[in-house]
């Protein structure tokens, strides 16, 4: 903790105002379009052409220059509002979007002619497509059908790609293929989001709003219009829109800087932010750095404090268990932050030129290291983070209180996730479901997978968790030394449970002896209810004796051992109806008291196995 402290107080000096980035945009910003790789260096355009990642990109550019592309429109797209399944369209799309960006670094790697070819291709099959917006995105169709054109995730992105592709290869495409795709980023990207920087149109929905869709949508929409709007007037009038809106994004964060989105939303959203930062930081000559503004530096600082270990994060929220924070973007965000002078090219393309752009060629590369920080806590996530440090211990863990109506709320309140040799998660928090057209609408609780039922919390007198913000878990009691972390928490909002008078749940970290966690749950009633609480097992369980389990998960196990405070209980196993990310298939394992109680406590100790 004393390192981020310490960096935030260094970095204090550096911090910009409001008012400061519109004056140093003004002052700065490039008088002809910029885009990425317009700067690069020979030195800097050789070692991203040697780099990993465009060798690899070849190799898929390969691939691609004999496969054909099936046209998605119109049934798959129609499929949608039929069958609710966004997967069938949106695989095809994005064989399209991969095979432009492999193309693209291809052609810009060795200028052979045939990846050119297949490219321009793609290219115009794009521009002929009714519209870039997802059908999720578009249920009325009223963008199918030409009446409206709105800018979403996918067609801004789609945009900013396109636009690139544009802008470094103009001279080699074909006039009318240049002509074309031109006039469709201007038709689908830059006119609309002019039309609201002037007061013409109101803002699309999402620019107000405190979520990740701001940011991405911002992003796409910047590299466009900084790569193919000409008019030095109009460019600037957009940028200042989108800096002016994406004041909102910064605000989905809590004062803590922790992403109640889930970790994986970190990456997109303020992954995105990040490319925003350093393509405005590239395009005024590295004047304005939106990392140098004081509400960026909590969230900038969500990496160090978020992961478990071994690159292992808390899959709380809407986030698949098998998430990593991206390297790329921490990558930008070490090099806008001064941390790091030279990060290898990662990521695809465009995305690639901007850490090439960024480093200097003939610094020496810096590692990234994981948070030495034994614990690490959120104070207005209520979320921790224990690790074990030098200390011997096996496990690392993340815990959460929070309230059910975070950004892509799950009813998870008390929820947890208990790592293994930072090799991989065995227990806890199963994390987010395959999005399907009830995921965001009023049926999302109907989801055993957003419910509380697959989460690893109580369930007292029957009753699951309720959504709302006035469900917030209290902190009763924190304490903290070198070998241990407790957190005791009120859950009782969570719950509907008229006669319940207490509901307390309580996570012990500690590090002696290979390392454990026992998390205690402690119930009390006016009268005799049910009571249950629940681990959720990412693989194998099997019962080793009366109240001993051992899970296993890729190869790691832990061993759980359930005390009932002398009640007689039942342990009974059940999978949890739903489709998770990352092709997870849970086991719900309910410890349930045998009887009605007005007293209940139930402590399940983990250990690690051999």
């Amino acid at each position: 903790m004393k390192k981020a402290v310490l960096f935030l107080l260094s970095a204090a000096v550096l911090l910009v105002s409001a008012a400061d980035q519109t004056a140093l945009l003004k002052e700065s910003l490039s008088k002809t379009p910029w885009f990425a790789g317009k700067n690069l260096t020979e030195r800097q355009k050789k070692e991203l052409i040697a780099s990993p990642t465009v060798k690899t990109a070849i190799a898929r550019a390969d691939q691609y220059l004999t496969q054909s592309f099936p046209f998605p429109f119109p049934d798959l797209y129609l499929d949608f509002g039929k069958t609710g399944n966004r997967t069938r369209f949106q695989t095809v799309a994005d064989q399209y979007t991969r095979a432009v960006v492999m193309l693209s670094a291809a052609y810009y790697a060795t200028g052979e002619k045939a990846y050119l070819r297949k490219l321009e291709e793609l290219l115009l099959k794009f521009c002929n497509f009714p519209t870039w917006v997802l059908p999720a995105h578009d249920k009325k169709l009223l963008n199918y059908s030409g009446k409206t054109v709105d800018i979403d995730l996918a067609s801004s992105l789609t945009g900013w790609r396109l636009a690139t592709v544009l802008a470094l290869f103009r001279r080699d495409l074909s006039p009318e293929t240049a002509v074309r795709l031109e006039r469709e980023l201007n038709r689908r990207i830059v006119d609309p989001f002019y039309q609201i920087s002037i007061g013409k149109r109101a803002p699309f929905w999402w620019m107000k709003r405190k979520m990740n869709w701001n940011a991405v949508c911002l992003a796409g929409i910047t590299g466009t219009v900084l790569a193919v709007e000409p008019d030095y007037g109009k460019r600037l009038r957009m940028l200042e829109t989108a800096l002016e809106y994406s004041r909102y994004f910064l605000d989905s964060f809590l004062p803590d800087g922790y992403c109640s989105e889930g970790a994986a939303y970190w990456n997109y959203g303020f992954g995105h932010y990040l490319n925003m930062a350093a393509m405005i930081y590239l395009a005024t000559d590295r004047r304005l750095n939106l990392l140098e503004q004081p509400a960026t530096r909590a969230p900038a600082m969500y990496p160090d404090k978020i992961v478990i270990a071994g690159g292992w994060l808390p899959a709380f929220a809407d986030c698949n268990y098998k998430t990593r924070i991206a390297p790329q973007y921490l990558d930008l965000h070490d090099l806008l932050l001064k941390q790091a002078e030279k990060r290898s090219p990662l990521g695809w393309f465009p995305e690639l030129f901007l850490p090439a752009e960024l480093s200097r060629a003939d610094a020496p590369e810096t590692p990234r290291r994981e948070s030495p920080d034994l614990v690490s806590v959120f104070p207005d996530g209520a979320v921790a983070v224990m690790r074990p440090g030098s200390s011997g211990s096996r496990l690392a863990a993340a815990v959460k209180g929070g309230h059910n109506d975070e950004l892509h709320n799950h009813n998870d309140v008390g929820s947890y996730t208990i790592v293994v040799d930072g090799a991989a998660p065995v227990t806890g928090d199963p994390g987010a479901e395959v999005y399907n057209a009830w995921t965001f609408g009023p049926k999302r609780y109907e989801s055993q997978v957003m419910n509380s039922f697959g989460h690893p919390v109580p369930r007292p007198a029957g009753q699951l968790q309720v959504p709302g913000k006035d469900t917030a878990a209290l902190l009763l009691e924190e304490k903290m030394d070198r070998d241990s972390f407790l957190w005791r928490l009120d859950l009782r909002k969570a719950y509907r449970v008229s006669s319940m008078t207490r509901l307390e749940r309580s996570f012990l970290y500690s590090r002696k002896n290979g390392g454990s966690v026992t998390v205690t749950d402690t119930a009390e009633f006016s009268k005799p209810e049910s009571f249950e609480t629940a681990l959720v097992a990412f693989g194998g369980c099997r019962q080793l004796s009366p109240g001993v389990l051992e899970l296993e998960f890729s190869g790691k196990k832990l061993i759980a051992s359930i005390d009932t405070d002398g009640e007689p209980f039942t342990v009974e196993t059940a999978g949890i109806q739903g489709r998770y990310q990352g092709e997870l298939k849970p086991q719900r394992i309910a410890v349930r008291l045998n009887r009605a109680v007005r007293k209940a406590k139930v402590a399940v100790t983990f250990t690690p196995g051999k």
